[in-house]
């Protein structure tokens, strides 16, 4: 391996998507500008919410906070142990906390636990799937202050397999709604990581959320990652609570105390080998510093090739154990050894220091391949990995495996010292096929909307015919919002390397302009350069051969002149 020790740019701010009063024509706002925050000098933001969010306003409460500056302990502190306390007082309030995993429901009620000393005080909705569970059963589910159901289950998504929600858990969701309008509750919705949610509010499934109009005093939105749809998302909730929004933002700062070493580490095969040297020699040099050795997969398959292969041997042999971490089979992330899989992209956190992360990104093929979703796990672009780099929380090193960049995002100034030292010698960027322009992602809505214009204009006509047509088969063409909800984010994606069209690109930039709330660019290590002698030739030009073009999709693609080249 070639291991290159860099310096990153320091004078650029960490871009993200912010929240603005702009966002919402026609939503009410008692304050004239959101509320900005700064985490304290540990990195976190619990203290400071509790002076900013009056808990007795009817309102929806939004909350973009950082990665790792303690939004679910901000959760349990400030806003569910009031209104626990509450309960014991006049005012009576229900507490549904609403996650898009179940990991993240266990990681919500083990805190919960841990802070109230009790194990009594929520309902998980997974046991509405226990053998032998039915109505008789509701009463004492419901009479628990904090309730903890997903967001496809409140909103009656039935997933790909079945074609309609369980009636046992319709059944109680329905009770839960009869009983607080009887006995007077207050509802108190609380969203978190909103942004693994977004596709689950449709038009077929929105009638389920406001079955709650009636009963709901608050919502909570939180994430660290929002796009222009979660913002569609927060006018539906909003309507809940009489369009009254607050936005709360924090700062994003760096804690240079626990900043983590970053490695981008470039991998430019076309499909993963089974026992590649590369990625075992990476792993294996990490065996000495760190206390456990982590690996998240952009596929599932990827995962099982290397639990399976040499890597995942010698990572069992030097650790005692290597724990098989995917949606197939349902094991929980294990913060007292190795992991490797794809389900802890989000929702965990790893506070030991000292512990290496690997995260592998879709392999060249994803760039060039139109099968099902090649991108895996990172199939959001830049929020997946914004959120995945952000697993570890404390001082340890984070090793990125990914395609070299092809372009460099460049700034409007850049300079060509910028473009030089981008280049490590061997990178062409400064020639201008091969720079990508910067675009804030605050744009994005601006971009958006004048795409949206432009393709609604070409059919503007047969937009018109669709509203008169029988009653029975009139459609509509989608509004802006609607548009933005369900298209906007993959066009974003798909279009724009700032955007994730390349993530390779987007990475690379992010770490030279130290992007990362959690670490900073330390190391860029690729293969070593292909030794060429009397006696190797032709075995060195197989390996490189394979190495960097055999797949198929490469010879399917291209031309005869291509492959040859």
């Amino acid at each position: 391996m070639q291991k290159i020790n860099v310096i990153p740019f320091q004078e650029k701010p960490i871009d993200f998507k912010q929240i603005n009063i702009s966002d919402f024509d026609g939503y009410i706002f008692d304050d004239a500008e959101k509320t900005i925050i700064e985490p304290n000098e540990e990195g976190f933001i619990s203290d400071a919410l509790e002076n900013v969010v009056d808990l007795s306003k009817i309102d929806t409460t939004i909350i973009n906070a950082g990665v790792g500056q303690g939004k679910t302990t901000a959760i349990i502190d400030n806003f569910v142990k009031h209104y626990y306390h509450e309960n014991k007082k006049r005012n009576k309030y229900k507490i549904i906390i609403i996650t898009p995993f179940k990991s993240l429901n266990k990681d919500y009620a083990s805190k919960i636990q841990e802070k109230s000393g009790l194990d009594n005080i929520y309902f998980d909705y997974q046991e509405l799937d226990s053998i032998g569970v039915g109505k008789n059963d509701f009463k004492d589910f419901y009479e628990k202050p904090i309730q903890l159901i997903s967001v496809k289950s409140l909103l009656g998504d039935a997933g790909t397999v079945a074609y309609k929600q369980k009636d046992i858990k319709r059944e109680y969701y329905e009770y839960l709604i009869s009983k607080c309008k009887e006995n007077n509750e207050k509802v108190i919705f609380i969203f978190d990581e909103i942004h693994e949610s977004l596709d689950t509010f449709n038009p077929l499934l929105l009638p389920n959320l406001y079955k709650w109009n009636e009963v709901i005093h608050k919502v909570i939105v939180a994430s660290a990652t929002f796009s222009e749809a979660s913002k569609v998302v927060i006018k539906f909730l909003a309507e809940l609570t009489n369009k009254r929004i607050k936005i709360i933002e924090s700062k994003r700062i760096q804690q240079l105390n626990k900043l983590s070493e970053l490695h981008l580490c470039f991998y430019n095969s076309y499909q993963f080998k089974q026992d590649d040297q590369y990625i075992k020699d990476l792993v294996e040099e990490q065996f000495e510093y760190s206390k456990y050795i982590n690996i998240l997969c952009f596929s599932e398959k990827l995962a099982k090739n290397i639990y399976n292969s040499s890597i995942g041997q010698a990572i069992s042999n030097h650790y005692g154990s290597l724990n098989l971490v995917t949606g197939n089979n349902n094991e929980d992330f294990d913060f007292e050894g190795c992991n490797i899989g794809t389900k802890f992209k989000t929702g965990i956190s790893i506070d030991d220091e000292n512990t290496s992360l690997f995260i592998i990104l879709p392999l060249k093929f994803a760039y060039a391949d139109n099968g099902k979703n090649p991108f895996g796990i990172f199939t959001d672009r830049i929020n997946s990995v914004i959120q995945a780099v952000a697993r570890v929380r404390n001082k340890s090193k984070v090793f990125i495996i990914m395609p070299s960049p092809e372009k460099a995002i460049i700034y409007e100034n850049s300079d060509a010292n910028y473009l030089k030292t981008l280049s490590l010698g061997y990178f062409n960027f400064d020639d201008k096929k091969y720079q990508s322009n910067y675009i804030s992602l605050n744009r994005q809505d601006n971009i958006l909307h004048s795409f949206y214009q432009e393709k609604r204009s070409h059919i503007e006509t047969g937009i018109n015919d669709l509203e008169k047509l029988s009653s029975d088969i009139k459609s509509h063409f989608p509004s802006y919002d609607w548009y933005k909800l369900q298209e906007g984010d993959g066009y974003l994606s798909i279009t724009y390397d700032i955007y994730g069209k390349n993530l390779s690109n987007y990475i690379y930039w992010a770490a030279w302009n130290n992007q990362f709330v959690n670490c900073k660019l330390t190391s860029i290590i690729k293969v070593s350069k292909y030794k060429f002698a009397e006696d190797n030739v032709q075995s060195m030009l197989d390996y490189y051969f394979e190495e960097s073009f055999f797949n198929d999709s490469f010879f399917t693609l291209n031309s005869d002149k291509e492959c040859y080249n």
